[in-house]
């Protein structure tokens, strides 16, 4: 299982995106040895992220996803837009990943970043339906952020996407903001308003959730190290 999220935090005067996920791997409701989910493509100012589906075929046997990935993040050049690489991801997912898998096991993807204006997307690269569900019989890539219209709020929000085991962000995630997160607002604690505490609060967040599944979890479904990084305009 998986703990992915990707936040964008958009004020008037600044911008970031931050990926965040755990290294948990689950085969046949086993921990396996687990993989880093996210990544940087610093060609384009992006980051990409990975749930559900762990591995893909290869000539050999299979290929873990977090080595396809890093195979396919090197092949990005600055030429491409995130509209490029979504869409050739989701070709080359759909020419490797058997039908049958596309059918039985939910896989998706978080693409981010600043386009060429300097104004974020999120892209969701996914074989599943808006319930979760995978439905769709291939994948498919979606542009979220832009699509809604978040980037033309005059105001400071923040946008999550999340994917993986959902109850942890549903119960914790803002209740974590609700309690422990005001006392950000008390002058003797750093506020969180730059690359560096976007980077420390979510990574802290996500440390608390995987802690306490480590503890009380009958099934490790989520599990540290954590990843994370932060992506600044």
């Amino acid at each position: 299982m998986t703990l992915l999220t990707t936040e964008i935090h958009l004020s008037p005067t600044a911008a970031y995106v931050v990926f965040a996920a755990d290294q948990c791997v689950l085969r046949n409701g086993c921990s396996q040895p687990g993989q880093q989910k996210v990544f940087r493509i610093d060609a384009i100012r992006a980051g990409i992220g990975f749930f559900g589906l762990a591995e893909i075929p290869a000539a050999l046997g299979t290929q873990r996803m977090d080595e396809f990935l890093r195979d396919f993040v090197g092949g990005i050049s600055s030429r491409n837009s995130l509209n490029d690489v979504a869409q050739t991801l989701a070709k080359e997912l759909n020419r490797l990943v058997p039908s049958e898998w596309i059918l039985s096991e939910r896989s998706g993807f978080h693409l981010a970043g600043f386009a060429a204006d300097g104004i974020p997307e999120f892209w969701y690269i996914r074989n599943v339906d808006d319930q979760g569900q995978p439905t769709v019989g291939r994948y498919e890539p979606r542009e979220e952020f832009r699509r809604a219209g978040h980037h033309s709020r005059r105001r400071t929000t923040v946008i999550g996407y999340r994917n993986g085991d959902l109850r942890a962000h549903i119960v914790a995630w803002k209740a974590i903001d609700d309690s422990l997160g005001r006392l950000l607002g008390h002058e003797e604690f750093r506020p969180v308003n730059s690359a560096d505490g976007y980077r420390e609060w979510v990574k802290f967040k996500m440390e608390l959730v995987a802690s306490f599944y480590a503890r009380f979890s009958r099934v490790p479904l989520v599990a540290p190290p954590i990843d994370v990084f932060v992506l600044e305009r």
